[in-house]
């Protein structure tokens, strides 16, 4: 059974479509030997990103980014390969850390150019699915870890 990850880097323009994208990580949850690693992640990388491209978004209709040109979002994309349904939902009700094989970051250039390039934030530390900001605006830890 494994688990592979890609996160996708998506560039969505006003009309709500998928401008362009990159596949930013894509972690692998099983050891593949080292020589078949990048083939393993294109593969994947490039399933999600041709299902990615048929997505369409609404828009935001207030705040800061209402008039931007576009959006930068990240979307993980699950892949679970040799899998049953049974194991699935068995896996599901009992949540447990997994360990995983981390892949190279990439960036695009679009996301740069508007200045987030060198965002701190780590695809690795997304929830398995959901939208998210590539600006880094989500929650933010704003207390101590360790008490006051």
């Amino acid at each position: 059974v494994a688990l592979i990850r890609p996160s996708l880097m998506l560039k969505i323009g006003r009309d709500g479509k998928v401008e362009d994208l990159i596949a930013e990580q894509v972690n692998l949850t099983s050891l593949v030997p080292e020589s078949k690693r990048a083939r393993v992640r294109q593969v994947l990388a490039d399933a999600a990103s041709a299902k990615a491209r048929e997505w369409k978004f609404l828009p935001p209709t207030e705040g800061s980014d209402v008039n931007a040109p576009y959006w930068v979002m990240r979307v993980p994309v699950s892949f679970d390969l040799g899998t049953s349904a049974r194991d699935l939902i068995a896996a599901k009700q009992v949540q447990k850390w997994r360990s995983y094989l981390p892949g190279p970051r990439q960036s695009a250039p679009w996301n740069e150019q508007r200045g987030a390039g060198t965002s701190n934030d780590s695809p690795d530390a997304l929830p398995g699915s959901g939208l998210f900001s590539a600006r880094g605006e989500g929650v933010r830890l704003v207390t101590p870890l360790q008490g006051s």
